[in-house]
Formats: C-alpha cells, sequence, structure tokens
C-alpha cells in the first residue's frame, strides 16, 4: 500500500548548495509516495539543475511580487498531495520526517489540520554558532507555523502575503490561528522530529537579510493587528553600542540597549551556550544593517519607488 501523496514545496534562487543538501535528506526519507515542488526565482546559478537532477517538479515563478511568500504560494497550488509542506531550503530533515506526520494523519484523518516540528540551528560557522545560542536563550525552537497541513486547507486559508519581506511568517500563522479558532475540532499535533536550519555563516550574509528586513518592515507594519511587532525596531537602537564608550550622552542613551543585549548573552550563558558571550557582537551588526534598510526604505519611498 503506498499511503497518500505527500507534496514538499520549497521556493528557492540560487541556492543550489544548500538545495542540494536538503534534497539529499528527502531521498533518504522512509516514507517514499511524495512529490518535492521546486519554485525557482529565475536562478542564475544551478538550482534548477540540482532540482531536475534529484527529480524535482521545477516552477518558475510568476506573479507581481516576486519574493519568498509569493513563491510559497505557488508551490502550494502547483502541489498535488493530501498534505503540504513548505519548506526553505536551507534545512535538512531526518529519514523519518514525513512518515511521522502521514503516521498521525492516518489515525484521523477527519480532524487532521497539521504537524508541528521542532527546529535547530546547526554550527556551521561561528556566526552561526551565535546565532544558534540567542535563537535557544531566547526563543523557542517549536516552530509555530505547522509544516504539514492538509491540502484541503492550506489551499484555502489564505495567501502568504507576497508584497512583504518581513513577517509575512508572522501573518500567515495569524491567519491560520483565526481559521482553527472558527474550525475548533481540527487538531495541530506536535512531533518530536527536529528540522536543522542552517542560518547566514558570515558578516555579509547577516547584513544583506537585516537590510532587507528594515526595508520591508515598514510594510509589515501597515498591515500587522499587533503592535507590539512595532518594539522589532528597536533593535536600531544597538547601533549606538560600539559608540557609548566614546560619548558620555551617546553611553546614556544606550543603557536600556546594554541591558537588553546583556539579558540576552547571561540568559544564553546561563543555559551553557559558550558562544552566547558574543551576542552583543551579534545584535550590533543585526541592528546596523536593519538601520541601512530602514534609511532604504526612506530614500525609495521618496523617490516614488517603493
Amino acid at each position: 500500500m503506498k499511503g497518500p501523496l505527500i507534496s514538499i514545496a520549497i521556493p528557492t534562487k540560487n541556492e543550489e548548495v544548500a538545495l542540494e543538501r536538503f534534497l539529499k535528506t528527502l531521498k533518504r526519507q522512509k516514507y517514499k509516495n511524495f512529490e518535492v515542488v521546486v519554485v525557482d526565482g529565475h536562478s542564475t546559478d544551478g538550482t534548477v539543475a540540482v532540482a531536475k537532477r534529484y527529480g524535482a517538479r521545477v516552477v518558475s515563478e510568476y506573479g507581481k511580487h516576486k519574493s519568498p511568500a509569493n513563491a510559497r504560494n505557488i508551490g502550494i497550488e502547483k502541489s498535488e498531495g493530501e498534505l503540504i509542506a513548505v519548506l526553505d531550503s536551507d534545512v535538512e530533515v531526518d529519514p523519518e520526517f514525513i512518515q511521522k506526520t502521514v503516521d498521525i494523519y492516518l489515525k484521523d484523518k477527519e480532524n487532521f489540520f497539521g504537524t508541528l516540528y521542532y527546529n535547530r540551528v546547526c554550527d556551521d560557522s561561528f556566526l552561526s554558532r551565535i546565532r544558534g545560542a540567542y535563537v535557544r536563550a531566547m526563543v523557542s525552537n517549536l516552530v509555530p507555523i505547522p509544516i504539514f497541513i492538509k491540502a484541503r486547507y492550506a489551499k484555502t486559508i489564505g495567501k502568504w502575503d507576497p508584497s512583504i519581506g518581513f513577517g509575512e511568517d508572522r501573518l500567515y500563522e495569524a491567519q491560520i490561528k483565526d481559521y482553527l479558532k472558527s474550525h475548533r475540532k481540527l487538531k495541530v499535533y506536535r512531533v518530536s522530529n527536529v528540522i536543522k536550519l542552517h542560518v547566514t555563516h558570515t558578516v555579509n550574509e547577516l547584513l544583506s537579510q537585516q537590510r532587507w528586513y528594515g526595508r520591508t518592515i515598514p510594510f509589515y507594519l501597515e498591515k500587522t493587528k499587533n503592535k507590539k511587532d512595532y518594539l522589532t525596531l528597536i533593535k536600531v537602537g544597538y547601533v549606538l553600542l560600539p559608540f557609548s564608550f566614546f560619548y558620555l550622552p551617546i553611553l546614556i542613551v544606550s543603557l536600556p540597549f546594554w541591558a537588553l543585549t546583556l539579558y540576552h548573552t547571561v540568559k544564553a550563558l546561563a543555559k551553557g551556550l559558550v558562544h552566547g558571550f558574543y551576542i552583543p557582537f551579534l545584535d550590533v551588526i543585526m541592528g546596523f544593517g536593519f538601520l541601512v534598510g530602514l534609511i532604504e526604505h526612506v530614500f525609495r519611498k521618496a523617490r516614488g519607488r517603493d
């Protein structure tokens, strides 16, 4: 008995190395009846060739807003399985990744909505070890959005917002919560398996990521209902930290940010995460990239480009 068809949708753009690493782990799955749909944002490297070599179905991204969220929507639309998982290419999964969800689904098809998984940041580089220490100290490693969702719900709960680059996951999570509130019989199950996450490896990659967040967070803040999300903007204050040693007024202004970054550090060290010692360094880099992105947004808007 083959079991239900499962779809794995992967948005990509110039990610041949990460994609191949992920697809290798999918090849080792104990559960075999699944398809892989790669939605490619017109890569200029070998991403498409890698996808085809591993038997994935490749769809070129289309639409007004080219973004990871847009590619995820296309992946859901083009998937043919009873269950759909949308995952970025920078992950690895264990051999029972699909099987565990299928086992749960077959026991409760009528009430099954989806499954939640845990993630863990991989220690690929010095920078990723610092980020891993921060995540493990400050954030739950339970992914808040179901990884697998029953296809009929994935195609009806609403789309990822393709017009924003920061916070689209939070808006999608809110849509899911609203849907589940009005469909109380549906169940979301937790799976103990861990998804390995490969984060940015270099300072340049981290700066580029944070610039992207800074440029796009104003669009997210226009749409979110949760006013607490405006607190994300405080990360800009970390830029003051390196200058606080040289000018007393800056030191005084930066004291709340010193307190916050030291809180992150102490919490990581208390959990035995030695790389937590470098969290202030991480906060400064992220704050700087975020600030540059916000400034770029202001100039782009003034020129009518956003």
